[in-house]
């Protein structure tokens, strides 16, 4: 874990205005934590990927790690799950003032394809009794079949305040925000039914959030359409947009 940055145990980090882009790495491309604490403001993650089945290109943190983002950006990072950040096992991450945009990739149909098709967490994915509180900031245009915007599971919790979540998409279910107890990884996961059945569900907090939600399933659903020659077919479903205030 970890392509650029890699930090273990009880390392510590303060990172500002510093630009991390077009790193490769299995899990965090950009950033990898097994523990230890960071802090980072006014910087820039773009460009990071993973492998076709691996996940966090932006951030990935785990055992119980912490980070603190301020007044950052990550953009145009790709992954198969969480391609701006995952947080995962017992970890915390706050991410403020910042903007999380255009992660994630194409979906599956669209073209050109990706390299790495995201499946699940366009932007972010909390699972396994992590934490991430997002303030202030503004999460838009994030892909991935499930979760779009943010993918939220297994005994997590997710608190949004002040924030925009903005044309999220996704192929299935949850653009803007995606609840599940793991049903959603049979696809790719042997035994996530089996899983799923002992999940406990995650916790999710809104307070002044605003979702601007577009669906269009006619053109993004995932049939291989370079295969058949086929146009994308209108299966009655939008284009459509709404405005949804969410105060909890």
């Amino acid at each position: 874990r970890g392509g650029n940055l890699n930090l273990r145990g009880d390392s510590q980090l303060v990172m500002v205005r510093t630009l991390i882009e077009g790193g490769v790495g299995k899990w965090g491309a950009g950033l990898g934590m097994l523990g230890g604490e960071a802090r980072i403001s006014d910087s820039t993650f773009r460009g990071l990927s993973t492998g076709p089945m691996d996940g966090g290109a932006g951030a990935y943190i785990i055992s119980g790690a912490t980070l603190t983002c301020d007044r950052c950006h990550f953009h145009n990072n790709l992954a198969a799950w969480g391609a701006a950040m995952v947080v995962e096992g017992g970890s915390t991450a706050t991410v403020r003032d910042s903007i999380i945009a255009h992660n994630g990739g194409s979906p599956a149909g669209k073209e050109p394809r990706p390299v790495v098709e995201c499946l699940f967490g366009g932007g972010f994915v909390v699972w396994q009794g992590a934490t991430l509180t997002i303030l202030n900031s503004e999460i838009e245009e994030n892909v991935a079949r499930y979760g779009g915007g943010i993918q939220v599971t297994l005994a997590s919790t997710l608190v949004v305040r002040e924030s925009k979540l903005t044309r999220n998409r996704c192929n299935w279910d949850g653009c803007a925000i995606g609840l599940g107890d793991l049903g959603f990884l049979v696809e790719m996961t042997k035994g996530a039914e089996a899983l799923a059945q002992v999940a406990t569900n995650p916790k999710v907090q809104l307070l002044d959030v605003q979702i601007e939600h577009e669906c269009n399933m006619g053109g993004f659903f995932p049939f291989d359409h370079a295969a058949t020659n086929a146009p994308p077919r209108d299966w009655g479903q939008g284009p459509w947009r709404g405005i949804i205030p969410v105060f909890s």
